[in-house]
C-alpha cells in the first residue's frame, strides 16, 4: 500500500504514526522508535509486512563514508543541500535522520562515535543493519520511504519523482476515490500538465496527455546535469 506519513508522537521505545492511505482510509501504526526514525511528517511511504531489505539511509552512510570508513554530517549535509531544497525538503533533518540511525547501530555495536562530526562505520555496515532491524522487528513490520517529499513539492519538479514512477509503472495501485487517494489521481493529472510544458509529454487531439517512454531517464539525467554544474562565485 503506498501512503503519505504524518509523522509520530514518541512513547518511549514506540512511536505511533498517522498514516493517509491511497485506499481513502487513515491507519494507525505502532512500531519500535528506530523502525521509524527516517520517517516525518508528509512523506510519501510505504508499510506493510515484508521481508526487511538493506536500508536506503545505511547505503547513503556508507556512499558518504568512503573508502576511509568515516561519516562526516557536515559533508552528508553539504552533498544533499542542494538536491533536497530544490524539492522543497529539509537538508537539516535528512542528515539527522542519519545520525539517528547511526546512534541506533552504536548501541548495538555496529557503529562508533568519534565525535560529533565523525563516525566509524565497518565496509558491511548495510549487511550488519538489515540484520539488526531483523532482530528488532520479528513482525517484519516496514515503513519504506518513497519520496522525502508530498505531492505539491513533486508537481511541478524538474527532476523525476514518485509521482513519475507511478505514472510510468503498469502495476501502479489504483488510488481510491476518497482521501489521499484522490489527491494522488489529482497530483498525477497536474504532473501530466507539467511533463507537457517542460517537453516530457504531448497532448494529444483529443485531449489525453502521452509521456515519452523514456521520460524519467531524461528526467534524471536532466537533474544530474544541474546538479553538477559550479555555482557561481562573487569574486571580490
Amino acid at each position: 500500500m503506498l501512503d503519505k506519513g504524518l509523522g509520530g508522537d514518541e512513547m518511549g521505545e514506540r512511536v505511533r504514526l498517522v498514516i493517509d492511505g491511497v485506499d481513502g482510509r487513515v491507519h494507525h501504526i505502532e512500531m519500535d522508535a528506530a523502525r521509524a526514525e527516517d520517517v516525518g511528517r508528509g512523506m510519501i511511504v510505504a508499510a506493510g509486512s515484508a521481508p526487511a531489505g538493506p536500508r536506503a539511509a545505511d547505503r547513503n552512510i556508507i556512499d558518504v563514508a568512503g573508502k576511509e570508513g568515516v561519516y562526516r554530517p557536515s559533508l552528508h549535509l553539504e552533498r544533499a543541500r542542494a538536491a533536497i531544497d530544490r524539492l522543497g525538503g529539509d537538508p537539516e533533518a535528512f542528515v539527522r535522520s542519519h545520525v539517528r540511525r547511526l546512534e541506533a547501530l552504536r548501541r548495538a555495536g555496529h557503529a562508533e562515535r568519534i565525535d560529533a562530526d565523525h563516525w566509524r562505520v565497518p565496509a558491511d555496515l548495510v549487511e550488519r543493519g538489515q540484520a539488526y532491524d531483523l532482530a528488532r522487528d520479528r513482525a517484519n513490520l516496514r515503513i519504506s520511504i518513497l519520496s522525502p517529499t508530498g505531492l505539491d513539492s513533486q508537481i511541478g519538479h524538474d527532476g523525476a519523482t514518485w509521482l513519475d514512477r507511478e505514472l510510468a509503472s503498469p502495476s501502479r495501485t489504483r488510488p481510491a476515490n476518497t482521501g489521499f487517494g484522490r489527491e494522488v489521481t489529482e497530483a498525477m493529472e497536474r504532473r501530466r500538465h507539467s511533463l507537457v510544458n517542460m517537453g516530457h509529454a504531448v497532448r494529444l487531439e483529443d485531449g489525453r496527455i502521452r509521456v515519452s517512454k523514456d521520460f524519467i531517464a531524461n528526467l534524471e539525467r536532466a537533474e544530474v546535469t544541474r546538479v553538477a554544474k559550479p555555482w557561481p562565485l562573487n569574486v571580490g
